[in-house]
């Protein structure tokens, strides 16, 4: 039982990164024609307050107007602990909805620590957040994200992650 467990959080993982991996190697041909209409706030910093596991404080640095880097901290309710994380997300598909309003389907990576009371040392998580945000021509975002990952500790297992959240943009 316990190699099957580690034979599928092996799998779902390699199957996520090979997804993030096919994305970026189609994005520069996808960023080629991109136009950009969102013309707001298209790159900079944004921050706000997410929802979910972990539920917190998030900021993102857009570097573009589609993708970009997201941190964040806060506590997961359901397993008691406090986690820091840290992604980049790549937008794949822009949808524009008139006046300076539009949605961002993205595909990311990255990883997670995070501090158990009953633990004596942190826990480590890589994962894929899979999302999407709705960015407005007024200063501000909603998102929600759903990010499965994989628990590297002794007995590696697969676990699921995400949050709803709004962010105002600088």
């Amino acid at each position: 039982m316990k190699l099957a467990r580690n034979l599928f959080a092996t799998a779902s993982l390699a199957a996520a990164l090979g997804l993030v991996l096919v994305a970026t190697a189609a994005a520069p041909a996808a960023a080629a024609e991109t136009v950009y209409v969102h013309d707001a706030h298209p790159d900079g910093w944004s921050i706000g307050l997410g929802l979910g596991d972990p539920s917190g404080l998030d900021v993102k640095y857009w570097h573009n107007d589609v993708s970009g880097f997201d941190f964040g901290m806060g506590f997961a309710r359901f397993d008691k602990v406090f986690s820091m994380y840290a992604e980049y997300e790549l937008g794949l598909v822009d949808i524009r909805m008139g006046r300076g309003n539009h949605g961002v389907f993205y595909l990311g990576f990255g990883g997670e620590a995070a501090l158990r009371d009953h633990a004596p040392k942190a826990s480590f998580y890589g994962g894929t957040p899979i999302g999407f945000t709705m960015r407005f021509r007024a200063p501000w975002d909603l998102y929600a994200e759903f990010r499965p990952q994989v628990h590297f500790h002794e007995d590696p297992d697969f676990v699921f992650g995400g949050q709803v959240g709004a962010r105002y943009v600088f």
